[in-house]
């Protein structure tokens, strides 16, 4: 797939441009945003933000159309080559190798908010549906980007970060995960709509190939040569991060997870001398904040 243009299908299916692979490809990228990339490889989400199956039209286009979501249940049901599949936030959490839930409850506003604070973020905090990526550091803003462009089902305006890939960031970024795999579940449901009226521009589709591998790990492909590859985030964006100046005069601060994960041998990020949540804490009372 061009980065620049959607991709029409031999059947007329429309493949929006979204759910990317992350860019962490340091050695030929700015030195600047190596700490972020490698963090991004190594950390408990990297499986979800970088694996890049093959896309198979005539697989991806049966599950798009066949597809019903539960909203009681958050559940997802699709046809794949004759059978039925029911998949649900456990399903989604052994599909993409996220991480089990290891907290009772979700987090609040005000944790996030401490969140943005501890990271020097430079505009106002009152209303997190109006958080920018412009009022970032630059390192800060292509992270962001990147959880934009994998986990939510924008195709532009990707300036602006919405609330749950904040969730989604402040449980990465403090190791307390939540109902994350529902979570994805309902950003894919919110774009497929109802199926009677469903679009024919597909979204989420290197999620989609990745579902239906799981579920059917011998998928006879009948069109093998009507086929295509993941987007990946753009080489560009790093020169208009450049060219933008963000917030050049404000001190970077990387969260200690970040700084834990440089010196570790492992592939871990929690992978600490220091249990997280102590971690965590200090990062925020360095800003200033007390969780």
């Amino acid at each position: 797939m061009a980065p620049t243009n959607k991709t029409m299908s031999l059947t007329g299916f429309t493949y929006e441009k979204n759910n990317f692979t992350s860019l962490v490809d340091f050695e030929n990228h700015p030195e600047a945003y190596h700490k972020m990339m490698k963090f991004i490889n190594g950390c408990k989400l990297s499986h979800a933000i970088l694996v890049a199956p093959t896309i198979y039209c005539e697989v991806v286009e049966e599950v798009w159309t066949s597809s019903v979501f539960d909203s009681e249940n958050i559940t997802l049901t699709f046809n794949l080559k004759g059978k039925e599949h029911i998949i649900n936030a456990d399903i989604v959490t052994t599909c993409l190798r996220l991480p089990e839930n290891n907290c009772l409850e979700n987090h609040t506003d005000n944790n996030i908010v401490t969140m943005l604070n501890s990271i020097n973020y430079a505009k106002e905090t009152v209303n997190l549906g109006k958080i920018q990526r412009k009022g970032m550091i630059k390192e800060w803003s292509f992270f962001c980007d990147a959880f934009i462009k994998v986990f939510s089902g924008k195709i532009s305006n990707w300036d602006d970060v919405t609330t749950s890939m904040f969730d989604m960031i402040y449980m990465l970024l403090n190791d307390r995960y939540y109902d994350l795999g529902s979570m994805i579940l309902i950003e894919l449901a919110a774009k497929l709509g109802h199926k009677e009226s469903r679009s024919q521009n597909i979204y989420f589709v290197r999620f989609i190939m990745l579902l239906a591998n799981h579920v059917d790990k011998d998928i006879k492909i009948e069109f093998p040569a009507n086929k295509m590859d993941c987007w990946v985030q753009n080489k560009r964006f790093f020169e208009d991060l450049n060219r933008m100046n963000l917030n050049n005069t404000m001190e970077l601060r990387y969260l200690p997870i970040i700084k834990a994960f440089q010196v570790t041998t492992t592939t871990t990020p929690t992978a600490t001398s220091q249990p997280l949540t102590s971690l965590i804490s200090s990062a925020t009372m360095e800003a200033g904040n007390v969780p």
